[in-house]
């Protein structure tokens, strides 16, 4: 079997990576930054694009920002709130952790301010990240400060 590797480098951005996630195709990366700016870098060539062509989808979503994920955000809550999020294979949900020990299930996009959702507790401190499985029939989440792995039975 002969396996194809490709790189892109990000030189020069205005903060530490928190997440990155690849187009589809695989033509460009969506950077989430630890200035809460989010970054495209075209690929292979490595240099910065202002904005993502429309018809672009993306592999997967697990950035925290976005106009898709504006009513992730509760009120009053600090920019590091919100640690991880991870979007469904399906697309029509949202799952974020939180410095709470929250998991929470939000309709997928979720773009108007402090969007209904469903809350999970299980935690005993912060929730640094989260995933859908492949078929998304289970999401895991990852606690910080419990160092616990647990796994959700979506019901999907």
């Amino acid at each position: 079997a002969v396996v194809s590797t490709q790189s892109t480098g990000c030189r020069n951005l205005p903060g530490s990576v928190l997440q990155m996630d690849w187009s589809a195709d695989s033509q460009h990366l969506v950077v989430s930054l630890s200035t809460y700016q989010q970054v495209y870098i075209k690929s292979p060539e490595g240099y910065k694009v202002d904005l993502l062509p429309s018809n672009t989808l993306l592999h997967s979503c697990t950035s925290v920002l976005g106009d898709s994920l504006v009513g992730i955000w509760p009120k009053d809550s600090a920019k590091f709130d919100v640690n991880s999020a991870s979007v469904a294979n399906s697309s029509n949900i949202v799952a974020t952790g939180d410095d709470f020990g929250a998991v929470k299930l939000f309709e997928y996009p979720c773009r108007g301010k402090y969007a209904k959702h469903k809350k999970y507790f299980g935690h005993s401190a912060h929730v640094v990240g989260v995933r859908f499985t492949f078929n998304d029939k289970f999401l895991v989440s990852i606690g910080g400060e419990d160092s616990c792995v647990f796994v959700w039975e979506t019901g999907v």
